[in-house]
């Protein structure tokens, strides 16, 4: 999906991993955004590969947080509030949801729902017409800025994230889950960090956008000398409805995307001199 506004150019697409397709699962990664002249806000969820049906937490975490941003935003709520608020707002959904659909209120069953139900990451970005933006998180993820130079960070942890469902458990300790890992707010980079001259890229992904197929990539380098062992700054300029989407089917095609991936990008148009 793509949508133009006065001042940037927005993209999404999701992919699901290779690994996924052999297995016959379903892509638990989920992406959305919205785009106004006022306001961007992009929140994209990575369902754990370990529970059965994590694509059905990550596309309603992924709803459910974009309808808040736009109800905090025409409340007034400025960007770095909105974070901080929307951690408590998606705790108390998913804490609504478990206790409308888990039938026995038992740690270990509400654990187990939880897992195949609810665990996913969170990655957030929102701009608006007065602010330079902010991203977030809430688990493991990539975002990259792109201004007069390019800057990418991997939140890697270690393949265990601090899922934000991890405060609907009922007595964590009880069902194997440390409390040291619980999250307790949203991190988070303020895009003013990275303002300059040029003209302001940002993107936000799974850890997807890093996972692989190193083999095939390498046969296909023998074919495609161009090709390069990660995707870091190439993921802009796609134009179209669907730019974004072909170019990741087609690096798909010679071996990355082994896990499923989501992307967001928001590009600052360039002005007419």
């Amino acid at each position: 999906m793509r949508i133009n506004t006065d001042n940037w150019s927005v993209s999404s697409a999701v992919k699901t991993g290779h690994h996924h397709l052999y297995k016959g699962s379903n892509c638990q990664d989920a992406a959305d955004f919205f785009a106004t002249d006022e306001m961007i806000a992009g929140i994209g969820c990575d369902g754990c590969g370990e529970g059965n049906y994590t694509e059905v937490g990550a596309r309603m975490i992924c709803n459910f947080a974009l309808s808040e941003i736009s109800r905090l935003h025409r409340m007034g709520v400025n960007p770095p509030k909105i974070v901080t608020t929307l951690f408590g707002s998606i705790t108390r959904f998913i804490d609504m949801q478990v206790h409308l659909a888990c039938p026995i209120e038992d740690p270990q069953q509400i654990a187990y729902y939880v897992k195949h139900h609810w665990l996913a990451t969170i990655m957030g970005l929102i701009i608006t017409k007065d602010y330079d933006g902010i991203v977030f998180w809430c688990g493991d993820g990539i975002y990259e800025v792109g201004d007069s130079y390019q800057t990418h960070h991997e939140i890697d942890q270690q393949n265990v994230p601090n899922y934000i469902a991890y405060h609907c458990l009922r007595h964590p300790e009880e069902v194997g889950v440390d409390t040291d890992i619980i999250p307790t707010a949203f991190e988070k980079d303020s895009l003013c960090t990275y303002s300059g001259g040029g003209d302001k890229k940002v993107m936000i992904a799974s850890d997807g956008f890093n996972h692989h197929n190193e083999q095939k990539i390498q046969i296909s380098m023998q074919k495609h000398p161009e090709l390069t062992p990660d995707l870091y700054n190439q993921q802009w300029g796609k134009k179209g409805n669907f730019g974004l989407k072909k170019w990741m089917n087609s690096r798909s095609d010679k071996g990355y995307f082994e896990d499923d991936c989501f992307i967001i990008t928001a590009e600052r148009k360039c002005k007419s001199r």
